[in-house]
């Protein structure tokens, strides 16, 4: 019946990306810490502060600091609670400040989060923030499951901080889920647009407008970024020519 009555089908859709949605995005995230500590930096924190392929979360205790993002500035001041999307920032400047922070990565689908959910990129910060700070510091790296929850809870704990009013940013991006999962799982191999395409079950045409329509960029385009953001990622963290590096995320 959904084949033979479009509109039915369309409805149908929608209605499946509306009420509980949200919640089923934010319950089926995983979240891998990468790194957690606690650091009063100077002024060299602008040579090493650029583009980290984590996510980050930052508690200002003392001084101030200004990150420059690809699309912002944002002035980091004490007792806030900062989120930084990962591959955004530019560069950095402080004189001194100290700062609790957490690296972490989110597995695709969602692993660009801000694509699918708006929510608060700053908020007020109180001494128990500081004390799930260093539980995670504490207990991370984790080599028991006691410590791995205890990590993970208190990070959850202040991470849920910046959720009170989150929402959908546009809720036709998540029909492209399985493509910007194809994506991020196959970069360093060659993909074309039928491809992705069928992945919708989709002409190349209309899955492009549609797309486009969704991300304000191409699919090809998207592509890109991603071969360009792991790129990137290796250029700073090993010593392989650009020649090499190109063939490694998929580059031809």
């Amino acid at each position: 019946s959904l084949v033979k009555n479009p509109k039915l089908c369309y409805s149908f859709f929608m209605n499946d990306l509306t009420g509980d949605n949200l919640l089923n995005i934010f319950g089926n995230l995983k979240v891998k810490i990468d790194e957690a500590n606690f650091v009063r930096v100077w002024p060299f924190w602008q040579d090493i502060v650029a583009f980290y392929p984590y996510n980050r979360l930052y508690l200002i205790t003392d001084g101030c600091a200004d990150l420059y993002l690809r699309d912002k500035t944002v002035r980091m001041e004490p007792d806030f609670i900062y989120f930084v999307p990962q591959y955004t920032v530019v560069r950095g400047e402080c004189d001194i400040f100290g700062h609790y922070f957490c690296h972490f990565e989110i597995d695709a689908p969602f692993s660009d989060l801000t694509k699918f959910v708006q929510f608060s990129a700053r908020v007020p910060a109180d001494e128990r923030d500081r004390e799930l700070f260093e539980t995670v510091m504490k207990n991370f790296p984790s080599d028991t499951p006691q410590k791995l929850f205890n990590a993970n809870g208190a990070f959850m704990l202040l991470f849920s901080k910046l959720l009170e009013n989150a929402s959908y940013v546009d809720s036709e991006k998540t029909r492209f889920i399985p493509v910007l999962k194809y994506v991020d799982e196959n970069y360093q191999k060659p993909i074309s647009l039928e491809d992705l395409a069928n992945l919708m079950s989709l002409n190349t045409r209309y899955f492009c407008t549609l797309f486009k329509s969704a991300f304000r960029i191409s699919p090809w385009q998207h592509v890109i970024y991603t071969r360009l953001n792991k790129a990137a990622v290796l250029l700073k963290s090993n010593d392989k020519s650009i020649r090499e590096i190109s063939f490694a995320v998929g580059f031809e």
